[in-house]
């Protein structure tokens, strides 16, 4: 949650969003998060742990599905409001992909998968 300064500044002519650009980020920080917190030594991990959990218990919170967008129109600079689509149910899709791997991994006796994630949030390659 929280403001960035394209959003403190209104979307001035419909600007795009910074919080839509860094969604690959964010869902590629949390895949190594929880790569970390399952594949390090327990002492090592505690933090981790703990960041996860706290995410774990609000997903929302952190990785909203939504968000509202506003934006300045014209030379009145109306003010305009819609709800876009922030991480939607990527979330959902990212522990699903998560579980696999951690039961991939597991069978043949390593850790999950390193997941790349490109630019525009699609998958890239795997690589361990």
């Amino acid at each position: 949650k929280g403001n960035f300064s394209c959003c403190a500044r209104g979307h001035p002519n419909k600007m795009p969003c910074d919080k839509a650009r860094i969604v690959s980020v964010m869902l590629g920080t949390l895949w190594r998060l929880k790569n970390a917190s399952h594949a390090g030594a327990r002492w090592k991990v505690l933090a981790v742990d703990a960041l996860v959990e706290l995410i774990e218990q609000d997903p929302e919170r952190y990785f909203p599905s939504t968000f509202s967008y506003s934006w300045t129109e014209g030379p009145d600079e109306v003010q305009q409001e819609q709800s876009l689509e922030l991480f939607g149910d990527m979330l959902v899709v990212l522990q699903e992909l998560f579980q696999a791997s951690e039961a991939e991994g597991l069978a043949a006796g390593r850790a999950p998968l390193a997941l790349a994630i490109g630019p525009g949030g699609e998958e890239g390659s795997e690589c361990n």
